[in-house]
């Protein structure tokens, strides 16, 4: 399947406000940075509708920020794709969240006890120590952008390197290994993969896994792995298979996510120079400009996945017990009521409420590390690459249509 039919079948099925359009939708490829035009129909008309997956089976859009804030906080939504009702939005995306046993995909109280494990790790004084190591990473990269010359690729050149070296840094595992690491993201990530594709692609990383387990087992080091094999594993707390769940979902949420934010987030400010120009001048505001390209981007494109296990009202709505939910992160990051003018993208903007790392006991555990990874990036590339430029047309960016997190599959630049 190619990206132009990804289906999406928004045309086959008529307007937004026919009686349960196909999901998901298509973005306008003349506005690529913008969500599906549907998602602002619905939020202003039908905020709690349903639309029809791929299977027949009908799902629940949340589109408003208040509305998406009170699913996603509401313990009666499951985030267990077993569960009745759970919306899964092609094959591959079926297979890639039945198949991942993580604490992303669990409840409580067993989703507070494996996160738990993983919450000292990510705390924001613990991240802030890493800021030295990620400046090095980040100024290495460019080092060897500016020694190669251009042009460039800023996804293979920097976007991918910098979160996969502060990944691979943290769990201890070889940079070597990043190329093998980003093939089985993308092959597990696109919603256009066979289910036997992503079947392999968890084959061959859980092998992996396994595999450092099992050497750290005998002889455990100081990194994140090896203390959780001492701590949690030793003691019979977790499973071995349950940690290699845990390394998978931190490897693939741990370097895809931001990489994607990385090459958006530059491809952003490079088109709208007034705001990049303010955020050289004025560093202070990088941080207020990471969220307001959180916000203004929102990657997890496709929404967030979730099943009523009793009956709700939402929105005004009732959703039944064994129905299932999609809060379109995009749509209520893009709500007027919380974010006035919100399709224009401003800096000063106080973006700080927006949803892209989720809400409520599901929020993104990783967002310091992002938040401070995508803060030095934006500052050193454009500080010490001033001319920094695209080199190709925009019709010919290459976006990620196909995928669960948005993002580019390679951004020539040059200086």
């Amino acid at each position: 399947m190619t990206d132009a039919s990804i289906s999406t079948a928004t045309d086959a099925a008529g307007c937004p406000y026919a009686a349960h359009p196909s999901f998901p939708f298509k973005r306008d490829r003349s506005r690529p940075l913008d969500p599906p035009a549907e998602y602002g129909d619905f939020r202003h008309q039908r905020p709690v509708s349903q639309v029809t997956l791929w299977d027949g089976s009908r799902v629940w859009l949340v589109t408003r920020h208040e509305d998406a804030h009170a699913v996603l906080g509401d313990k009666r939504f499951s985030s267990v794709p077993s569960n009745p009702g759970y919306p899964l939005i092609s094959p591959a995306v079926a297979q890639t969240k039945r198949g991942d046993p993580s604490f992303l995909r669990m409840d409580p109280p067993k989703h507070t006890d494996h996160r738990r494990m993983w919450t000292p790790f990510f705390a924001a004084r613990n991240i802030q120590k890493m800021r030295p190591t990620v400046q090095e990473i980040v100024d290495r990269a460019i080092d060897a952008m500016l020694a190669k010359g251009p042009p460039a690729d800023l996804v293979g050149d920097l976007a991918l390197v910098v979160p996969s070296s502060v990944i691979c840094l943290l769990l201890d595992v070889p940079y070597s290994d990043h190329e093998f690491f980003q093939a089985n993201s993308l092959t597990r990530l696109s919603i256009t993969s066979t289910p036997e594709q992503v079947t392999e692609a968890f084959r061959e990383i859980d092998a992996f896994w396994l595999r450092m387990i099992e050497e750290r087992e005998n002889s455990p080091g100081d990194d994140l792995i090896s203390q959780l094999i001492v701590n949690e594993v030793a003691t019979g707390r977790l499973t071995k298979r349950e940690l290699v769940s845990m390394a998978q979902l931190m490897l693939l949420a741990g370097h895809e996510t931001t990489a994607n934010m990385i090459a958006l987030g530059t491809l952003t400010l490079l088109r709208h120079p007034d705001q990049l120009e303010a955020m050289k001048a004025d560093p202070s505001l990088t941080p207020g400009t990471v969220d307001e390209l959180l916000r203004y981007l929102s990657i997890p494109q496709n929404g967030l996945g979730r099943a009523a296990t009793e009956d709700v009202e939402i929105g005004g709505q009732l959703i039944r017990k064994g129905e299932g939910v999609l809060v379109l992160i995009a749509a209520a990051n893009r709500d007027e009521s919380v974010f006035p003018d919100p399709d224009r993208f401003d800096i000063r903007r106080a973006a700080r409420q927006h949803m892209t790392f989720g809400a409520g006991i599901h929020l993104c555990i990783g967002n310091p590390l992002a938040r401070m990874e995508l803060q030095i990036v934006f500052d050193t590339l454009f500080r010490r690459m001033p001319t920094l430029h695209v080199a190709i047309p925009p019709e010919d960016v290459r976006y990620k249509f196909d995928s669960l997190f948005y993002g580019l599959y390679s951004l020539p630049v040059s200086w």
